[in-house]
């Protein structure tokens, strides 16, 4: 016991120590010189963590009980959770000073060094009032929890807690939609590349999660230079061996795969655009290549899919009703048997007007037919019209089609005009 006590004195003045430094380190370390000893002691931020997290929220619990022992023990192990709270936040000072930056990086910073407040006020004045330890221990669980939730964010993203209950739902491009950056490039960059460079992070001053940040590059150099693969940053650290320091991503992170590099070779090889579409590019260059195997040439939509029961009522001997592809929303409409075609059936349509985006009515007898019912069909977009008698005056009625892309004619007897 005598030897505990000689202890206690010196983690009690320990204590203060470790606050002064916090808030000298907290207002004026952006204009202190780090010796480079310290700097290891911040590199060991993240592995020491833990340990004081588990003790003073031991310590807050029994706090709480009303057993006398347990409460003395609380102040004890409060008194070492203190200290090594002090140790932990001055190592993640020195550490922030290490390219972080971003609003997360405050908060983090500032929630820990009112976690260190906090336990010291808790220490010296835990006598005080049962209410004052009962506000102050709950307000000090509070300020760990999110203390924590900070410096996730800064490590993982700002998704990284509720990544796992939001929705994985991707939404399908096709070819013609798919643009080289946004849809190629970009989620590579985010999935193995982002998070060690962007708001709260900055490694080699270069930001990533912004256009800005991209096109500006880092202190060693432009992250691509177009259609210079030698001098582009990028193309470099990711082709460095994974033992070398420079490789990107760092050896204990995801890799790139095969294709995945592949793709972004191609990308600063074809000129490194930030707003190209893929079907700008032509079809022999290797980029193209590259997304015609990872789009689909299915188009998604966006309205809500006609219910099972109607598209097989409308379905019979003359008049087939199908999905354009299995899940999609969107429903294509073939016609057979012009001996038995009724006009009036072109009606019974309206109950799927919405989903509807081909209409297939070749050789149907049409002449004199008022095709004014189409052009209800806001999404219609291929309509096949070849050798059913149409005059250009029944066109007409088509022209409130706005997103018709197809129209098949031949057959019919149009004149020049």
């Amino acid at each position: 016991m005598p030897k505990v006590s000689r202890i206690i004195p010196i983690l009690e003045n320990l204590l203060f120590f470790w606050l002064g430094l916090a808030l000298v380190l907290s207002l004026a370390g952006d204009r202190l010189s780090i010796p480079p000893i310290l700097q290891v002691l911040g590199r060991a931020h993240p592995l020491i963590l833990h340990f004081p997290i588990v003790l003073l929220l031991m310590a807050v619990g029994l706090l709480w009980v009303s057993d006398e022992r347990l409460k003395r023990a609380g102040a004890q192990i409060l008194l070492v959770g203190g200290n090594l709270t002090g140790i932990t936040v001055v190592a993640g000072l020195i550490l922030a000073s290490e390219e972080y930056e971003g609003d997360a990086l405050v908060w983090h910073q500032w929630l820990g060094v009112a976690s260190l407040l906090l336990s010291v006020l808790i220490y010296f004045f835990r006598e005080k009032s049962g209410k004052f330890v009962r506000i102050s221990t709950g307000t000090l669980a509070l300020a760990i929890i999110l203390t924590g939730h900070f410096g996730a964010n800064l490590t993982h993203g700002e998704d990284f807690l509720l990544a796992p209950i939001q929705s994985k739902e991707v939404d399908l491009v096709t070819l013609e939609e798919a643009e080289v950056f946004q849809h190629l490039v970009q989620p590579i960059l985010e999935a193995k590349c982002i998070a060690c460079h962007k708001e709260g992070k900055v490694k080699g001053e270069l930001r990533m999660d912004q256009l800005a940040g991209l096109q500006k590059g880092g202190k060693n150099g432009p992250f691509v230079v177009p259609g210079d693969l030698e001098k582009s940053l990028l193309i470099r650290r990711i082709n460095l061996p994974k033992e070398e320091k420079e490789h990107m991503p760092p050896k204990n992170k995801t890799q790139l795969t095969d294709e995945e590099i592949e793709i972004l070779e191609a990308w600063v090889a074809a000129g490194a655009s930030f707003d190209q579409k893929v079907t700008e590019l032509k079809a022999e260059e290797p980029l193209f290549q590259l997304a015609s195997n990872k789009f689909t040439a299915q188009k998604s939509y966006s309205f809500d899919p006609a219910s099972e029961s109607t598209i097989k009522d409308l379905n019979n001997f003359f008049r087939k009703v199908n999905t354009v592809f299995p899940g999609s929303p969107a429903l294509e409409v073939a016609y057979y048997g012009s001996s038995t075609f009724d006009p009036s059936s072109l009606k019974e349509l309206k109950k799927v007007r919405e989903q509807v985006v081909k209409i297939n009515l070749n050789r149907m007898p049409l002449a004199d037919v008022d095709l004014g019912i189409l052009g209800d069909f806001s999404n219609l977009e291929e309509l096949q019209l070849n050798t059913t008698g149409i005059t250009p005056t029944q066109l007409s009625s088509l022209e409130k089609l706005q997103n018709l892309r197809n129209l098949a004619l031949s057959g019919n007897q149009f004149d020049s005009e």
